[in-house]
């Protein structure tokens, strides 16, 4: 990879998605350092977001085509490693960022009027152009974000690509200080930026949205009122009311995924106002009363993503401190009791789990709750709440040694992986309804729930072969009848059902992965049903619900208490580099001096290696090394000790071992 004249190069934290596969999980392939063929350069770390438009672009949702293979990503920040020899406003050691418009023309009408995202020549990160989830990301320089020193670069990215966009919506709706604006998914990430920019804009959000856990979100995210579209009779007059003299907000935000909003958002908005089209919904259409919108004088439009001077507006409100993109790990993204249920295919899977969420969900409403125990939430995902047709499983047309590989099956598990790993709270119980017939399938399921503490279970819905292809040719026979019913009664062709059953490998109780096990079959009567279900609740819910550790391996460490560790660890090692790249000759062998950062008179020495130029790939291996020692894992109890000082300390003699042992 290799950095142009006009492009800033920019690492972010993981390493290269492999293009090739796309499977139940993410999977990641080493690649080599870029080669620096002009200008300085200088390693560092960063940090990419994820956002749901990169979903969109493996999947190929919208009509706009994408780079195939890819690398995703368009909202990563981190520090500047190397640039061309052009560039001149940017130097090695800042920050910045990667947007989803990775470059322009800058020439044509619509650059030269600021409306960048509208060249017909733009470029647009991890669609058109590799993104930021690779170890080095290239970025125009005339387009990079521009980040201060002092942000946070873990919690500015996605305010490259969420903030960065409904900013610029606020700015379009010409919503000025004082007045009314809705936010229609106000719960959402865009939403939740939004409700925030608004408020440091002077303006009063009303939140839309649906659920008790949103009105939370975004009451403490300072929404003036909420709008619950699900309980709400009249949601027009609510949000009229809601804009205290009942003529309606000055201004409307759609960022809702369905087209229904869309629809509505015309009948509460107020006389010459403005209603905003951010959202995305498949589809889906604008529709508004002709007569109203001419008499009413009401602004329809739509925004897109907004423009350099945008983002430097949008930062320095975050800069400011007044607007905040919580971070936060896996593993509080994902701690949730797991319930996998497995079986035959047509073998009453379905119906086992409508039963087990009917009795959970009463469950659910019977436990006491409290501020610090409070109520689960319950989710059933299955091949049918995600809409996977039962063909994925047909391998009839594939040869016996290919029929593993098959990969409309290994798209559908990944859809059903990702579906359940989303799910955002540490309390929610997630039923996971399909056949589950590998068993390291259920393993690697079992270990996503181990890593973040929480208890898996697998109910094992029990059902003869000959019971289970009975009931598969009934629904054979009666398809025709059925063209328009749902999934959920969907048949396998013969010869899958068949493949299906050869492959089902039956859970053990013996394997830790698999237990504790429970087991309904067919002829299971409501008594009987009910005591497994009881059985069940204890074991995830209840008092017999047992304290699950993960693998030491997998455990991410976390900041000392003062939180300046990380930090002090990255900015003293890039300075050493920095220093090595600056002082020494081309001939090598230099003695290398560099501060001891403590006010002390001698300096700490480095003897390079006599014969040779270090390089800047061998000084951000052994950097990345260092820290990687120090950060997770060998060293961190250390930390206490571990002041700017010591480091400068230690990594110098880090690397004279380094330089020693390789001659």
């Amino acid at each position: 990879m290799r950095a142009r004249h006009d492009y800033a190069l920019l690492p972010p934290l993981y390493s290269r998605p492999d293009p090739t596969e796309f499977t139940e999980s993410v999977i990641y392939s080493a690649t080599g350092h870029p080669r620096r063929t002009m200008g300085p350069s200088l390693g560092a770390e960063g940090w990419p977001g994820v956002c749901h438009t990169d979903l969109h672009a493996v999947k190929g949702d919208w009509p706009l085509p994408s780079k195939m293979p890819l690398v995703g990503g368009h909202e990563g920040a981190g520090v500047v490693v190397a640039r061309g020899s052009l560039v001149k406003d940017i130097e090695i050691g800042d920050y910045a960022g990667i947007k989803w418009l990775n470059g322009s023309c800058l020439t044509c009408v619509q650059c030269r009027q600021s409306n960048e995202s509208l060249c017909d020549d733009a470029t647009l990160s991890g669609y058109t152009v590799d993104g930021s989830f690779q170890q080095y990301a290239i970025g125009k320089a005339a387009h990079v974000a521009r980040i201060p020193k002092d942000c946070d670069l873990e919690a500015i990215a996605p305010i490259l690509c969420a903030g960065l966009t409904v900013y610029k919506a606020l700015k379009a709706s010409g919503a000025r200080p004082g007045q009314h604006v809705a936010i229609v998914g106000a719960g959402g990430g865009l939403g939740s930026f939004a409700i925030q920019y608004a408020k440091a804009m002077g303006l009063h959000p009303i939140a839309i949205d649906g659920g008790e856990d949103k009105r939370r979100v975004c009451t403490e995210l300072g929404a003036q009122s909420y709008i619950d579209f699900t309980t709400s009779n009249d949601i027009v007059e609510d949000v009229k009311k809601a804009s205290g003299d009942g003529l309606g907000p000055n201004a409307v935000l759609l960022l809702a995924v369905s087209e229904k909003p869309f629809q509505q958002a015309s009948q509460y908005i107020r006389s010459k106002g403005t209603i905003v089209c951010v959202g995305l919904p498949a589809n889906a259409f604008i529709k508004a009363p002709v007569f109203d919108t001419v008499v009413r004088e009401i602004n329809i439009k739509g925004s897109y993503v907004g423009n350099r001077q945008d983002t430097a507006e949008a930062i320095d409100f975050f800069r400011r401190g007044l607007i905040k993109a919580p971070v936060v790990g896996l593993s509080e993204l994902q701690t949730m009791p797991l319930i996998i249920i497995t079986g035959f295919p047509t073998s009453g899977k379905t119906t086992r789990a409508k039963q087990l969420h009917t009795y959970l969900t009463e469950r659910i409403k019977q436990a006491p709750s409290s501020a610090t125990n409070p109520k689960y939430r319950l989710h059933l995902i299955s091949d049918q709440t995600l809409s996977i047709s039962r063909s994925v499983y047909d391998l009839s047309v594939l040869p016996a040694h290919t029929r593993s590989a098959n990969a409309s099956e290994k798209d559908a598990r990944a859809a059903i992986y990702g579906a359940v790993k989303r799910v955002l709270s540490d309390k929610d119980i997630v039923i996971l309804d399909g056949l589950n017939y590998i068993k390291g399938w259920r393993y690697q399921l079992f270990c996503e729930a181990k890593a973040v503490r929480t208890p898996s279970c697998v109910l094992q819905v029990g059902c003869s072969k000959e019971m289970s292809r009975e009931v598969n040719e009934e629904r054979l026979a009666r398809r025709p009848e059925r063209e328009d019913a749902a999934d959920e009664e969907g048949a396998y062709a013969p010869e899958s059902w068949e493949n299906l059953i050869f492959r089902y490998e039956e859970p053990n109780a013996m394997t830790r992965w698999d237990s504790p096990l429970f087991t309904l079959i067919w002829e299971d009567g409501e008594e009987q049903t009910k005591q497994v279900f009881d059985s069940l609740w204890e074991a995830i819910a209840g008092e017999a619900r047992k304290q699950v550790k993960p693998n030491q391996a997998t455990v991410q460490r976390s900041r000392d208490a003062g939180g300046d560790y990380l930090y002090n660890l990255d900015r003293e090692t890039q300075d050493i580099v920095k220093q090595i790249l600056d002082q020494q000759s081309d001939e090598g062998g230099d003695e290398i001096r560099v501060s001891t950062g403590n006010g002390n008179s001698e300096d700490l020495v480095l003897e390079l290696p006599a014969g040779k130029k270090i390089g800047l790939p061998q000084l951000q291996r052994l950097r990345r090394a260092f820290v990687g020692l120090n950060r997770g894992g060998i060293g961190l109890e250390l930390v206490g000790n571990l002041g700017p000082g010591r480091i400068r300390e230690s990594f110098v003699g880090y690397l004279n071992d380094a330089f020693e042992k390789e001659g």
